[in-house]
């Protein structure tokens, strides 16, 4: 499971009355969601239950920890035919298929075993893999492993291969509840699901809903390190204090590095990344927290990607920033 950084900082001016503000809180894959609505009428307990059931529904196709989701139906078939997916399930792979080639497999799907491995995933396991045990596993990493057809259906090219999504689901679904607000002709809103963020619209004073970054501790401080405006824009954090093991006395991420199959040894501490789309921020912070600041700063660059990294380097924390990165 992927910690964040964000959380809401969001400076809103009171609403007029004609503006129709709607607040929602709720409980969604482990974690909270928030939705701030204005330009329609409605009623709040009305919409809390189609954006609840449409939740539900998502969580109960790319869930690990419920053993009836679609995923973990496709995680339990060991088989090498083909098998239908759902067109959420199906979008969601072929995103994590174009951004694990982008990212030349920085980004992957496919890594599940080996987060289960390390414990950071939702088989309990709270001991340090063997060397062994990580080339076995290994074995089964790749998302050159399984193969997705235009008409929805996929195949296990190794039958045993395991998928999780924990690292764009809720990007993902930030973007759904999104599109359905949008659907819903809310004139603008502000979607979050576990700090992962997207706005669409203005708020009723005609400026950009404002996010804040919150500086990193173990505990969540609420000291701000940064804010951003999102201009119909995304943003998603991945962070690597929050949620770690510690075997004997080393301390170890829950950012696995697809390439050494071992968590992320690098000194950074925290990317937020700035995109259109949600599933896609979501996806590329967790890639380039693997990478390391100076091959992810380069590749940021190159691809036009808004990216603030927080490097660790020695008592002090440094910044770093794209070009495309939102100034204030």
């Amino acid at each position: 499971m992927k910690y964040i950084l964000i959380y809401f900082s969001l400076f809103l001016t009171l609403s007029c009355q004609n503006d129709h503000e709607i607040r929602l809180k709720g409980k969604i894959f482990g974690t909270y969601y928030s939705v701030i609505t204005y330009g329609k009428e409605k009623e709040p307990e009305v919409l809390r239950k189609e954006i609840d059931q449409l939740l539900t529904r998502l969580d109960y196709i790319y869930s690990t920890y419920k053993s009836d989701s679609e995923l973990s139906k496709l995680n339990n078939f060991h088989s090498e035919d083909t098998i239908g997916l759902t067109s959420e399930l199906f979008n969601v792979l072929k995103i994590s298929e174009e951004v694990y080639q982008d990212t030349d497999g920085f980004f992957d799907v496919t890594v599940g075993p080996i987060v289960n491995a390390w414990g950071f995933g939702p088989d309990g396991v709270q001991k340090r893999p063997s060397e062994k045990e990580l080339k076995i596993l290994s074995q089964l990493v790749g998302m050159d492993k399984i193969k997705l057809f235009d008409n929805g259906d996929i195949k296990k090219i190794n039958k045993n291969i395991y998928i999780d999504l924990s690292a764009i689901a809720k990007g993902h679904a930030v973007d759904e509840v999104s599109e359905y607000l949008k659907r819903s002709e809310f004139k603008s809103a502000l979607v979050e699901i576990g700090g992962e963020v997207r706005a669409y619209g203005k708020k009723p004073d005609g400026t950009d809903f404002r996010i804040g970054i919150e500086k990193p501790s173990e505990v969540q401080s609420g000291e701000i390190v940064n804010v951003v405006a999102l201009d119909n824009m995304s943003l998603a954090t991945s962070g690597s204090y929050r949620n770690y093991k510690k075997y004997q006395d080393k301390v170890f991420s829950h950012t696995i590095d697809p390439k050494t199959k071992k968590p992320a040894q690098n000194k950074v501490i925290s990317v937020t990344v700035v995109h259109e789309k949600c599933v896609y921020a979501d996806a590329y912070a967790t890639a380039l927290m693997a990478m390391g600041a100076k091959k992810a700063l380069e590749f940021a660059n190159n691809k036009g990607l808004g990216i603030y990294i927080l490097v660790k380097n020695g008592e002090k924390i440094d910044t770093l920033t794209s070009n495309s990165f939102p100034k204030k």
